[in-house]
């Protein structure tokens, strides 16, 4: 049993930053992920990344 008070599902960049965010702020977090260090299955990986058409520059979304 954990004491944890938030779990994030996804150790990419945007759950690594919130569960340590979480951390420095003294609240117990759990960070989960599904694949190995290093995998190249995320979100932001590759041809099959997620794009934001809010992005700045267009070259992000070439």
């Amino acid at each position: 049993m954990t004491d944890a008070r938030v779990i994030v599902v996804g150790a990419g960049v945007m759950g690594a930053a919130t569960a340590w965010q979480l951390g420095r702020r003294g609240i117990p977090t759990i960070l989960l992920e599904q694949f190995r260090v290093g995998h190249d299955r995320g979100a932001s990986h590759g041809t099959s990344r997620n794009f934001n058409v809010s992005y700045g520059d267009a070259g992000y979304l070439a």
